[in-house]
């Protein structure tokens, strides 16, 4: 048999023989795993960031309405961007202390978000 025709064969087969190709690849493989044995147990360690689990509490007032998120002025000056739930329609000069987490990624586009998962007015002074 020529080299060509050969070729044109596997292609064959490939294409519209796949069933047989299947069999003839696993009929070369199942031989080269039962020689090679089970696979040893792999010991991965499991981590957890310890900075997820504990919330934080902040300070600061509300600014106004930014591009898709509520912004906070924090005590510190910086300003970030509020998601949660409790935290739609303040009005801003709001003073708030925030409970919650800042969010590794966020859909408000402008700064660090943090997430609220509780809210309190804060009296001025």
């Amino acid at each position: 048999m020529s080299i060509v025709r050969a070729v044109m064969t596997l292609q064959y087969r490939i294409n519209f023989g796949g069933a047989a190709f299947g069999a003839y690849v696993a009929a070369l493989l199942v031989p080269a795993l039962a020689i090679a044995g089970p696979c040893p147990p792999i010991d991965i360690p499991i981590t957890v960031e310890t900075d997820m689990l504990q919330d934080e509490h902040i300070a600061g007032e509300i600014i106004g309405p930014g591009v898709t998120c509520l912004q906070f002025r924090m005590d510190t000056g910086e300003q970030i961007s509020l998601e949660g739930s409790g935290v739609r329609g303040l009005a801003p000069g709001t003073l708030l202390h925030l409970t919650g987490k800042f969010a590794r990624a966020s859909r408000c586009m402008q700064g660090r978000a943090f997430i609220v998962s509780a809210a309190a007015a804060t009296d001025p002074g």
